[in-house]
């Protein structure tokens, strides 16, 4: 099956992505923007669904994120100056260096990435880790009010 857009065309357009939506294009409803000649020869730019594309080129997000990074179509510096963090901080996280941090700079990357790279066993809001029930709220969330959650008395 013939793709409408090449590889190349693809990847040109992540970084003007990025810029203006501050992540990658991982979304079900997310739109590349491509410049492409129309019928005329008249250079006019199309959208193009990103998800398609990525499981065409790269077969999954991992994958290109991992290319993406070696073909230095995005680096550290441009992912740092979008999030706010540091380089050296964001290279532990995405190596897997980095085992803990604060819930903002986890959300930042986890957001950016469409990824949460760090332990599973955090996955969770503090009053939901022992918890039984599958109602657990994201590690992100205070957890103000449960009826099912009962305080330990002291």
């Amino acid at each position: 099956m013939s793709l409408p857009i090449t590889k190349k065309q693809f990847n040109n357009s992540i970084v003007p992505f990025i810029l203006v939506y501050k992540r990658l294009p991982f979304n079900s409803e997310d739109d590349i923007a491509v410049e492409i000649k129309n019928d005329d020869g008249e250079l006019e730019v199309r959208p193009y669904r990103a998800g398609r594309y990525i499981n065409s080129f790269y077969k999954s997000a991992d994958n290109m994120i991992t290319e993406l990074f070696a073909k230095k179509i995005i680096t550290y510096e441009l992912v740092g100056e979008i999030t706010g963090i540091e380089i050296k901080v964001l290279k532990d996280i995405i190596s897997g260096k980095l085992k803990k941090t604060d819930n903002i700079t986890r959300i930042f990357v986890e957001n950016f990435f469409d990824k949460d790279y760090f332990d599973k066993d955090d996955k969770y809001a503090v009053k939901c880790m022992g918890c039984k029930n599958k109602c657990k709220q994201k590690y992100n969330v205070t957890v103000t009010s449960c009826k099912k959650y009962k305080s330990k008395k002291k």
